[in-house]
């Protein structure tokens, strides 16, 4: 709830509420309002910021598979299933199950199901991939309202247009950021689950072995 409660803030910075008061009418009169919250209108903002959370995820997911392709978030996987790695999963999956399992999506969803106890850091580096997602389309669609705030905050157009610039360069180096973060830690939930299970099988043989 409170990364949603913050996405929200930042969706009411950019303007993408119709009556947003920081695109309308400047950062210090988005201030002044906030500062003027009651503890009902808070309620309804972090219920609200509950749903725009949703939509915002959703709207990000689209536009990158949109722009990269259906599989962007599976390529580890992909890349993995393929290799000498991925030989190695298989045929252990088949020695564990006598099922021969060629397709990548249903050996890793098998191979989840198994180490999911030993992974528990995958749903944090799952959300940590999703957030930086939905931040990295934030700053994007952020220069819109940029221009607006720096047109209301100043009246020369050689500094407006400079202000803007500055702007338009912080938020992209942000956004890029955002995203070689994501990427980084949608691998992280990705490969390893085949490493893990691998890993796992071996350390099960090895007891038995052992017994």
């Amino acid at each position: 709830m409170a990364v949603n409660l913050k996405l929200f803030v930042i969706l009411d910075a950019i303007h993408l509420r119709p009556n947003s008061v920081a695109g309308l009418a400047g950062w210090d009169a988005a201030f002044a309002a906030a500062k003027g919250l009651t503890g009902p209108t808070l309620t309804i903002l972090l219920f609200a910021s509950f749903a725009v959370g949703h939509v915002l995820q959703e709207l990000a997911d689209f536009a990158v598979k949109k722009w990269k392709g259906e599989r962007f978030f599976k390529k580890s996987r992909d890349k993995f299933w393929v290799s000498t790695g991925g030989e190695a999963v298989r045929a252990c999956i088949n020695n564990e199950s006598g099922v021969d399992i060629t397709d990548v999506d249903d050996g890793f969803e098998y191979c989840l199901a198994k180490v999911q106890q030993s992974f528990t850091k995958r749903d944090v580096f799952l959300a940590t991939a999703d957030l930086c997602r939905a931040l990295a389309l934030l700053f994007l669609i952020g220069v819109v309202p940029l221009w607006r705030v720096v047109r209301i905050s100043t009246s020369s157009h050689a500094k407006d247009y400079f202000d803007f610039i500055c702007g338009v360069a912080l938020l992209f180096t942000l956004a890029v950021l955002s995203w070689r973060r994501m990427v980084r830690f949608r691998d992280f939930t990705e490969k390893p689950v085949f490493t893990t299970y691998l890993a796992e099988a071996s350390k099960s043989k090895s007891d038995s072995a052992k017994a």
